[in-house]
């Protein structure tokens, strides 16, 4: 529960920051309109932030700062209740091309002025990447900081690899003929249907082998895979990128902190109740551009759940 609680003061942080973002961005909208014209003359927005002093002429941090300089530019779809504009830049193609732009001439900078990877030596970069990866040794991060079931996933992957491999060589069993193959799964098939249909349910979940093997983040991810396959939409379960520095909690810790807003409660009469219909909006402005993907019911028994999870931690 203390994890629970932790988790939801974080976001509420995170949440009160992309709101001043968004309403300072408004405000620079007004007040630096050619910001437009500089961002595509090539000036990005971290330029713009340092050359008009943002942060010191709105009373913000930095990351805030560069944030709303980006809502200015892009405008806003009126998340966390916040007032709905358009951006100083309406066209989302040339948005995504100049920021594209200005990706790549920020690294060709960077390897001209020798800077960060490119101002080592190729000694200096082989024991940059020899202390890493102790590091990550001593951590058991990485590839070191994978479980048993995970390295046979990994080895299962290889093994398709190679089996397609062996398809386009035609070696192994795909350098067999048909006739060579029917008697080769006769044998074997009868074999296997006898025995293995006795044996292998009760010897694959004592050695935990095939599901019985997998972890339940593993699980989840396969439950995730089948919703993708039905054509639903699974929730967004990492945090989501809104820029750099800014970012929106998981969709799931998201709900739990909108239903414990007065705004998303109304009182029926001895009891509040969550004004599901508004959450779902605000999950469809923040995770889905604003595409009706959630709705009133699918929130309602997803915070049930989420309900129930909580008074067992």
């Amino acid at each position: 529960m203390a994890d629970l609680e932790s988790r939801l003061d974080d976001d509420a942080i995170k949440i009160r920051a992309i709101i001043l973002a968004i309403k300072t961005g408004q405000r620079i909208q007004q007040d630096f309109p050619f910001f437009a014209t500089l961002y595509r003359e090539g000036e990005t927005a971290e330029d713009l932030l340092t050359k008009y002093s943002i942060p010191q002429a709105y009373h913000i941090n930095p990351k805030v700062a560069k944030t709303a300089i980006y809502c200015a530019l892009r405008g806003s779809n009126g998340i966390f209740n916040t007032e709905q504009y358009g951006g100083l830049i309406t066209d989302p193609e040339e948005l995504e091309q100049l920021a594209l732009q200005h990706q790549r001439a920020g690294g060709n900078l960077t390897f001209q002025e020798g800077k960060g990877l490119f101002a080592l030596s190729p000694e200096q970069r082989r024991e940059a990447s020899r202390k890493a990866g102790l590091i990550t040794h001593q951590n058991k991060t990485g590839l070191f900081g994978l479980s048993t079931e995970q390295w046979e996933e990994i080895h299962r992957a290889g093994g398709v690899v190679a089996g397609n491999q062996a398809y386009k060589q035609k070696t192994g069993i795909h350098a067999m003929t048909d006739e060579q193959r029917r008697e080769l799964g006769s044998k074997y098939g009868k074999i296997g249907g006898v025995l293995g249909g006795k044996i292998g349910g009760k010897r694959s979940y004592e050695q935990k082998t095939g599901i019985h093997a997998l972890t339940s983040e593993q699980r989840s991810a396969n439950s995730r895979q089948s919703v993708l396959l039905r054509g639903d939409i699974p929730w967004v379960l990492e945090e989501k990128l809104l820029d750099k520095d800014i970012t929106l909690p998981s969709e799931k810790d998201f709900i739990l902190y909108l239903a414990a807003l007065p705004h998303y409660q109304i009182r029926c009469k001895t009891e509040y109740r969550t004004r599901t219909s508004l959450i779902a909006l605000e999950l469809n402005r923040a995770y889905h551009n604003s595409q009706p993907i959630r709705n009133a019911q699918s929130v309602t028994d997803m915070l049930c759940n989420l309900r129930k999870l909580s008074m067992n931690l």
